[in-house]
């Protein structure tokens, strides 16, 4: 692994860490903060964007992990903002 990826590697997770911490309290208390919302999707900006960062090498030598979706929901997330379903940001 280069020591380019791991800046970005750490972010990734680091921001599935907090968004652990975040969504502990479960599904209502989610739905009912936007504060939560808010810090979810944009812990999944940043896991997208670095995921998007990413060396192809990197990405290949973990190929169990759906790197693609992480940066398509990225896409979502900023290009679809008005249309957001905050049960798939749950789901994801």
């Amino acid at each position: 692994m280069s020591r380019h990826a791991l800046p970005y590697l750490n972010d990734i997770l680091n921001r599935i860490h907090r968004i652990e911490r975040y969504t502990a309290s479960g599904y209502d208390a989610f739905e009912q903060s936007e504060m939560m919302q808010d810090a979810v999707i944009r812990s999944f900006e940043v896991i997208g964007e670095a995921v998007k960062r990413l060396d192809e090498s990197v990405i290949a030598q973990q190929p169990h992990i759906l790197w693609s979706d992480y940066a398509s929901f990225r896409d979502v997330l900023i290009h679809q903002y008005d249309r957001i379903v905050l049960d798939l940001v749950w789901q994801f």
